[in-house]
């Protein structure tokens, strides 16, 4: 059982990914707890959700036919950040529009939904499917749970870690465009003959009348595909 945690908790070390995050508590809940299928929905923000991984072909059924018809066990764990126990698909009356639609899915009987939480925040939900009605028994059910926030953790890295590359990425383009500028500005001083100052302003200009971010037209500059600065200054200007 300790490998379980291990196998969830892996990505939260090196290199995190949601998606292997994803497959790997599908693949053990089904392993280890008395579950038929199983399958997790994940939200980037309330109160939308997405279908992130299932272990077969109901599971996927099930998942898509609750977004779609916008109600029912999964939806309301992820609403509550509480798990939501359906001991019978075919007697339970509390979503109407999701049972009688899932009544066509015949292998379900039972739904178990774990809240994917980490500190207050609810990041998806964990569904738990058997072809037998009646509910889990509570060490399976603790166990499921400590799956699921075991997941959280390696989620929310994996959301950190985008959030940081996405950030280093935007400075490092921005500090790019900032020395293709300077770059440029050479480049037309030294075509026109002018100082850094007229410089700049001719690259402003003949990226206003081209329609092209500051730092694009310097790119092209430096590589030589238009002309530096346009066409030359007039004497008095």
């Amino acid at each position: 059982m300790g490998r379980a945690f291990v196998e969830i908790s892996v990505a939260a070390v090196g290199d995190p990914d949601a998606a292997a995050v994803s497959s790997t508590l599908v693949d053990v809940s089904l392993d280890l707890l008395a579950t038929d299928a199983a399958g997790l929905t994940l939200g980037d923000s309330r109160p939308e959700l997405r279908l992130a991984a299932t272990s077969n072909p109901d599971a996927e059924a099930l998942g898509l036919l609750e977004l779609d018809v916008g109600e029912g066990p999964g939806l309301d764990c992820y609403r509550t950040a509480e798990p939501v126990v359906v001991a019978d698909l075919l007697t339970d009356d509390r979503w109407p529009r999701f049972t009688a639609a899932a009544a066509g899915i015949a292998t379900v009987r039972s739904v178990h939904a774990l809240p994917v939480h980490r500190r207050g925040l609810v990041l998806g939900v964990l569904v738990l499917l058997d072809g037998t009605p009646g509910p889990l028994s509570r060490p399976d059910l603790a166990l499921g749970q400590a799956f699921a926030d075991t997941a959280a953790v390696a989620i929310l890295r994996d959301r950190e870690v985008r959030r940081v590359q996405g950030v280093a990425a935007q400075l490092q383009g921005a500090l790019d465009g900032r020395v293709a500028v300077e770059q440029a500005k050479g480049f037309v001083a030294q075509h026109h003959g002018v100082d850094v100052d007229t410089a700049f302003r001719l690259l402003r200009e003949q990226a206003r009348a081209l329609r092209l971010q500051l730092p694009d037209i310097a790119r092209l500059v430096v590589a030589g595909e238009v002309v530096p600065g346009g066409p030359a200054p007039s004497p008095d200007a």
